[in-house]
């Protein structure tokens, strides 16, 4: 398939340059053609601001971000360390760190942001490098969480319970 491809590339390449007055061995074989590159930079998108909700059964982070949203990974550590090295403690029993990548988010804090809701007690950036943004979230209990998006938003609802 690829030869038939280069052959039919050769033959216009011949029949462009007869339309033109030059002879088809003046034209230039289409291996040596200049390549075209057709990548366009992307922007990455960036986390501009978290905000947390309470409900009557569950809590909710709503990250917001610029230029889309990026993947989420959430998973559940006995352990966190943050971009240089040092223990992530966070108040509540449980850890749950969020991954989010590609992103981007130094315009945030990294401070520790105490909420005290139903079951997250509190949250912080904790890695902002190489394209990848990880916020850890102190909860009060270990729960099933569930990751709702939006245009530029992604919402983690986390049950005050077992279950939503």
């Amino acid at each position: 398939m690829f030869r038939n491809l280069v052959r039919g590339m050769v033959a216009l390449a011949a029949i462009a340059a007869m339309g033109v007055g030059i002879s088809p061995a003046q034209a230039a074989p289409v291996s040596q053609a200049a390549p075209v590159s057709a990548a366009v930079p992307v922007a990455v998108p960036r986390l501009v601001d978290v905000d947390v909700q309470e409900f009557r059964r569950f809590d909710r982070l709503i990250l917001r971000f610029r230029n889309g949203v990026p993947d989420i990974r959430a998973r559940y550590v006995n352990v966190a360390f943050d971009q240089d090295g040092d223990r992530v403690r966070l108040p509540g029993g449980r850890l749950l760190v969020l991954r989010l990548e590609p992103a981007r988010a130094r315009s945030l804090d990294q401070d520790v942001e105490r909420v005290n809701l139903n079951n997250v007690r509190a949250f912080r950036l904790i890695e902002d490098r190489r394209g990848v943004v990880r916020i850890a979230v102190g909860l009060r209990q270990r729960v099933g969480v569930r990751v709702l998006e939006l245009p530029n938003r992604l919402i983690v609802d986390i049950p005050n319970r077992d279950r939503f």
